[in-house]
């Protein structure tokens, strides 16, 4: 198993071993431990624009995933489960808007970007319910376990 992580924002200082500590538990527990991601974070002005030339819409989301599954990516090596990209800010503007703690909003976001590179989608109602249920089972034993993103 492998995570890369990459940190391109400046609004809170992530430490890299628990962003790959938790993606390294969710992978074991999804049963991909053999597979390879890489965690990218950013600030609002960069997911907006990955945003936008990606999936055409406009303005800043939470996470982003780029699965590598599929036939576009044949020539890729089937170990390479994808990116995900979050945006610290908007765990930030989300935790203060409903009195969070934005390393929690960073984790959930995390768990929710490996879930979609792994097969989970929410594009209707009763997959978003099933999805939801998995994040909320996922974050749950992560924190049991200390393993939320932490700052430093």
């Amino acid at each position: 198993m492998s995570v890369l992580f990459r940190n391109s924002q400046k609004a809170m200082n992530v430490l890299p071993s628990s962003v790959e500590a938790l993606a390294e538990f969710v992978l074991q527990r999804e049963g991909a431990s053999e597979k390879e991601v890489s965690v990218l974070f950013v600030d609002d002005t960069e997911i907006s624009e990955l945003n936008a030339r990606h999936l055409g819409r406009n303005g800043p989301t939470d996470v982003l995933a780029f699965p590598m599954s599929g036939e576009e990516h044949l020539n890729f090596r089937p170990e390479i489960l994808g990116d995900v990209v979050v945006s610290a800010e908007r765990a930030i503007s989300y935790a203060k808007e409903h009195e969070l703690k934005a390393e929690n909003e960073l984790s959930l976001y995390l768990i929710h970007g490996l879930l979609h590179l792994l097969g989970y989608d929410d594009v209707n109602e009763t997959a978003a319910r099933k999805m939801r249920r998995r994040e909320k089972e996922l974050l749950q034993e992560a924190g049991e376990r200390g393993l939320f993103i932490r700052t430093g």
